[in-house]
């Protein structure tokens, strides 16, 4: 039987939630590194949209996508990213597993906005 109304998830929230309860496949943990979504076992390649703090200017952040999040942390942590070597090293705050690649990069470009900042901050 369909659902009726809205669901208790995406109440209030708008598109962000709309997308994340659309995608995350099974759940999201809370942990003290942030939220991740546990992918179901038919998922071959999980694609992770992630938000990195700034452990020396923690006003500033770093949203990415990436399939491989342990190797691509080094890689900005390790100056090797031209976009945040200047405020290395980071701290991973936020990450969040996507099974359809589309909806990962979607999902990005919203954090990237100025109301997907908002969500972040507020939210993540």
């Amino acid at each position: 039987m369909p659902r009726q109304g809205p669901s208790p998830t995406n109440v209030g929230f708008g598109l962000a939630s709309q997308l994340i309860s659309q995608t995350i496949l099974d759940i999201c943990i809370k942990s003290g590194e942030g939220c991740r979504a546990v992918a179901s076992a038919e998922a071959d390649v999980i694609k992770y949209v992630y938000i990195l703090q700034s452990i020396n200017y923690p006003e500033r952040h770093y949203t990415g996508r990436t399939d491989d999040l342990d190797k691509r942390i080094e890689k900005h942590n390790a100056g090797l990213v031209s976009h945040t070597a200047k405020f290395a090293p980071w701290r991973l705050q936020t990450h969040i597993g996507f099974s359809d690649p589309l909806r990962a990069v979607e999902f990005e470009k919203y954090l990237k906005s100025g109301s997907g900042r908002a969500f972040a901050k507020k939210r993540l």
